[in-house]
């Protein structure tokens, strides 16, 4: 990436002083004199935008590397809820066979339980 510095200082500086000093006109010295304080200050002010520009990349790319770990977070998260959600699906499943299972073998236990018990009134009532 090539990095434009219009208001870069190529060492001039020192020649525009001198010329400032050979001035003899003070008119035209105080005029000089403005014109090199805005050129510093122009000067300064690139270095601190281009100073603002990188920092601001730098931090651009923290919070999209930051920003794609998030979601890559969030996307294990969704994939591993609907794992969880199957698994207990499928035990909630296994738990509502075994408990109908359960309940149809006490059936049948009441039901023969009934049975022996009736005979064994019957039993009882012949002695």
């Amino acid at each position: 990436m090539v990095e434009y510095n219009r208001r870069y200082d190529d060492g001039g500086k020192t020649e525009i002083d001198e010329l400032i000093k050979m001035e003899n006109d003070p008119k035209t010295r105080a005029i000089l004199l403005v014109l090199q304080n805005i050129n510093v200050s122009l000067m300064a002010n690139t270095e601190a935008v281009n100073d603002t520009d990188r920092q601001l990349k730098q931090h651009m790319v923290e919070v999209a590397k930051r920003t794609e770990e998030s979601n890559a977070l969030l996307n294990k998260g969704r994939g591993m809820w609907n794992i969880i959600s199957l698994v207990l699906a499928a035990v909630q499943v296994a738990l509502v066979y075994f408990m109908s299972m359960y309940l149809a073998d006490i059936k049948s236990l009441h039901a023969e339980d009934a049975g022996l018990e009736k005979r064994i009134i019957v039993l009882e009532q012949r002695k």
